[in-house]
Protein backbone atom coordinates (compact mmCIF):
# COMPACT_ATOMS: atom_id res chain seq x y z
CA UNK A 1 0.00 0.00 0.00
CA UNK A 2 2.72 2.51 0.98
CA UNK A 3 4.70 1.62 -2.12
CA UNK A 4 1.67 2.19 -4.35
CA UNK A 5 1.09 5.67 -2.87
CA UNK A 6 4.77 6.47 -3.18
CA UNK A 7 4.82 5.41 -6.83
CA UNK A 8 1.65 7.42 -7.56
CA UNK A 9 3.20 10.55 -6.05
CA UNK A 10 6.43 10.13 -7.97
CA UNK A 11 4.51 9.79 -11.23
CA UNK A 12 2.50 12.94 -10.51
CA UNK A 13 -0.79 11.10 -10.00
CA UNK A 14 -3.37 12.46 -7.60
CA UNK A 15 -4.28 10.54 -4.51
CA UNK A 16 -7.76 9.05 -5.09
CA UNK A 17 -9.12 10.88 -2.02
CA UNK A 18 -8.04 14.24 -3.47
CA UNK A 19 -10.05 13.88 -6.68
CA UNK A 20 -13.37 14.98 -5.11
CA UNK A 21 -11.62 17.95 -3.51
CA UNK A 22 -10.03 19.00 -6.78
CA UNK A 23 -13.42 18.75 -8.49
CA UNK A 24 -14.98 20.85 -5.72
CA UNK A 25 -12.29 23.54 -5.96
CA UNK A 26 -12.63 23.74 -9.75
CA UNK A 27 -16.42 23.95 -9.51
CA UNK A 28 -16.32 26.60 -6.82
CA UNK A 29 -13.78 28.60 -8.79
CA UNK A 30 -15.99 28.51 -11.88
CA UNK A 31 -19.14 29.42 -9.98
CA UNK A 32 -17.43 32.17 -8.01
CA UNK A 33 -17.03 34.08 -11.28
CA UNK A 34 -20.78 34.61 -10.98
CA UNK A 35 -21.39 34.53 -7.28
CA UNK A 36 -18.73 37.10 -6.46
CA UNK A 37 -21.29 39.25 -8.20
CA UNK A 38 -25.02 39.08 -8.80
CA UNK A 39 -26.67 36.28 -10.75
CA UNK A 40 -30.26 35.94 -11.88
CA UNK A 41 -32.32 33.40 -13.80
CA UNK A 42 -30.21 32.40 -16.76
CA UNK A 43 -26.93 33.19 -15.06
CA UNK A 44 -26.47 36.85 -15.93
CA UNK A 45 -23.47 37.82 -13.89
CA UNK A 46 -22.23 41.28 -13.03
CA UNK A 47 -19.20 42.84 -11.36
CA UNK A 48 -19.31 43.24 -7.59
CA UNK A 49 -21.82 45.93 -6.48
CA UNK A 50 -23.54 46.01 -9.88
CA UNK A 51 -27.14 44.78 -10.13
CA UNK A 52 -28.34 42.34 -12.79
CA UNK A 53 -31.56 42.70 -14.76
CA UNK A 54 -32.31 40.51 -17.76
CA UNK A 55 -28.96 40.42 -19.62
CA UNK A 56 -27.48 43.70 -18.31
CA UNK A 57 -25.78 45.12 -15.23
CA UNK A 58 -26.54 48.48 -13.61
CA UNK A 59 -24.59 50.69 -11.25
CA UNK A 60 -26.03 53.99 -9.90
CA UNK A 61 -23.67 56.65 -8.56
CA UNK A 62 -24.80 59.65 -6.53
CA UNK A 63 -21.68 61.82 -6.84
CA UNK A 64 -22.41 64.74 -9.15
CA UNK A 65 -20.76 65.10 -12.56
CA UNK A 66 -21.70 66.67 -15.88
CA UNK A 67 -23.21 64.45 -18.57
CA UNK A 68 -19.88 64.20 -20.45
CA UNK A 69 -17.94 63.44 -17.24
CA UNK A 70 -20.58 60.86 -16.34
CA UNK A 71 -20.28 59.10 -19.69
CA UNK A 72 -16.48 59.20 -19.42
CA UNK A 73 -16.71 57.70 -15.92
CA UNK A 74 -19.00 54.92 -17.13
CA UNK A 75 -16.73 54.27 -20.13
CA UNK A 76 -13.83 53.88 -17.69
CA UNK A 77 -15.80 50.96 -16.22
CA UNK A 78 -16.36 49.44 -19.70
CA UNK A 79 -19.97 50.62 -19.67
CA UNK A 80 -22.15 53.52 -20.84
CA UNK A 81 -24.73 55.77 -19.28
CA UNK A 82 -27.93 53.75 -19.00
CA UNK A 83 -30.31 53.19 -21.88
CA UNK A 84 -33.91 52.37 -20.97
CA UNK A 85 -35.87 50.45 -23.59
CA UNK A 86 -38.84 48.97 -21.71
CA UNK A 87 -41.14 49.83 -18.84
CA UNK A 88 -39.81 46.80 -16.96
CA UNK A 89 -36.27 48.16 -17.30
CA UNK A 90 -37.40 51.62 -16.11
CA UNK A 91 -39.10 50.00 -13.09
CA UNK A 92 -36.01 47.94 -12.25
CA UNK A 93 -33.56 50.84 -12.59
CA UNK A 94 -35.63 53.21 -10.46
CA UNK A 95 -35.72 50.69 -7.60
CA UNK A 96 -31.96 51.18 -7.30
CA UNK A 97 -32.12 54.96 -6.95
CA UNK A 98 -32.22 57.42 -4.07
CA UNK A 99 -35.19 59.79 -4.40
CA UNK A 100 -33.04 62.70 -3.17
CA UNK A 101 -30.92 62.63 -6.35
CA UNK A 102 -31.42 63.00 -10.09
CA UNK A 103 -29.50 60.77 -12.48
CA UNK A 104 -28.25 61.24 -16.02
CA UNK A 105 -29.46 58.79 -18.66
CA UNK A 106 -27.51 58.02 -21.81
CA UNK A 107 -30.03 59.97 -23.89
CA UNK A 108 -29.27 63.29 -25.56
CA UNK A 109 -29.84 65.28 -28.70
CA UNK A 110 -26.65 67.22 -28.47
CA UNK A 111 -25.07 65.91 -31.68
CA UNK A 112 -28.12 66.00 -33.94
CA UNK A 113 -30.42 68.73 -32.63
CA UNK A 114 -33.99 67.57 -32.28
CA UNK A 115 -33.26 63.85 -32.67
CA UNK A 116 -32.86 61.92 -29.44
CA UNK A 117 -29.97 59.45 -29.44
CA UNK A 118 -28.86 56.83 -26.94
CA UNK A 119 -25.14 56.99 -26.18
CA UNK A 120 -24.61 53.31 -27.05
CA UNK A 121 -26.36 53.76 -30.44
CA UNK A 122 -29.42 51.76 -29.38
CA UNK A 123 -32.26 53.01 -31.61
CA UNK A 124 -34.46 55.52 -29.79
CA UNK A 125 -38.09 54.39 -29.63
CA UNK A 126 -40.40 57.40 -29.12
CA UNK A 127 -43.15 54.99 -27.97
CA UNK A 128 -41.11 53.91 -24.94
CA UNK A 129 -40.56 57.13 -23.03
CA UNK A 130 -41.28 58.22 -19.48
CA UNK A 131 -41.28 62.03 -19.79
CA UNK A 132 -42.50 64.27 -17.03
CA UNK A 133 -45.71 66.02 -18.14
CA UNK A 134 -44.76 68.96 -20.37
CA UNK A 135 -41.30 67.58 -21.21
CA UNK A 136 -39.15 67.66 -23.19
CA UNK A 137 -39.21 71.39 -23.72
CA UNK A 138 -35.58 72.20 -24.65
CA UNK A 139 -35.45 75.28 -22.45
CA UNK A 140 -31.94 76.78 -22.13
CA UNK A 141 -30.18 74.09 -24.16
CA UNK A 142 -31.60 71.15 -22.25
CA UNK A 143 -29.89 68.57 -24.45
CA UNK A 144 -29.46 65.72 -21.94
CA UNK A 145 -31.96 63.64 -19.98
CA UNK A 146 -32.15 62.95 -16.26
CA UNK A 147 -34.33 60.66 -14.19
CA UNK A 148 -36.02 62.73 -11.48
CA UNK A 149 -38.36 61.73 -8.69
CA UNK A 150 -41.44 63.91 -9.12
CA UNK A 151 -44.85 63.54 -7.49
CA UNK A 152 -44.19 60.00 -6.21
CA UNK A 153 -42.78 58.57 -9.45
CA UNK A 154 -39.60 58.55 -11.51
CA UNK A 155 -39.84 60.49 -14.77
CA UNK A 156 -37.54 61.78 -17.52
CA UNK A 157 -36.71 65.46 -17.80
CA UNK A 158 -34.53 67.19 -20.39
CA UNK A 159 -31.73 69.04 -18.65
CA UNK A 160 -28.57 71.05 -19.48
CA UNK A 161 -25.63 68.71 -20.06
CA UNK A 162 -23.20 70.97 -18.18
CA UNK A 163 -25.16 70.73 -14.89
CA UNK A 164 -23.95 68.11 -12.43
CA UNK A 165 -26.09 65.09 -11.51
CA UNK A 166 -25.73 61.50 -10.44
CA UNK A 167 -25.58 58.80 -13.10
CA UNK A 168 -26.44 55.20 -13.83
CA UNK A 169 -23.97 53.04 -15.73
CA UNK A 170 -25.05 49.99 -17.72
CA UNK A 171 -23.05 47.16 -19.24
CA UNK A 172 -23.91 43.80 -20.78
CA UNK A 173 -23.71 41.03 -18.21
CA UNK A 174 -21.74 37.86 -18.67
CA UNK A 175 -24.31 35.20 -19.49
CA UNK A 176 -23.95 31.49 -18.97
CA UNK A 177 -26.38 28.91 -20.27
CA UNK A 178 -26.36 25.90 -18.02
CA UNK A 179 -28.81 23.09 -18.51
CA UNK A 180 -27.98 20.04 -16.39
CA UNK A 181 -30.59 17.88 -18.13
CA UNK A 182 -28.70 17.86 -21.46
Amino acid sequence: MWLEESQMKSKGALHPQRIPWVCAVVSISFLSACFISTCLGTWTCCPVSWRAFQSNCYFPLNDNQTWHESERNCSGMSSHLVTINTEAEQDFVTQLLDEQFSYFLGLSYEKVEGQWQWVDKTPFNPNVVFWKVGEPKDYMEEDCVVLVYDQDKWVWNDFPCHFEMGRICKLPGATFDWNPSK
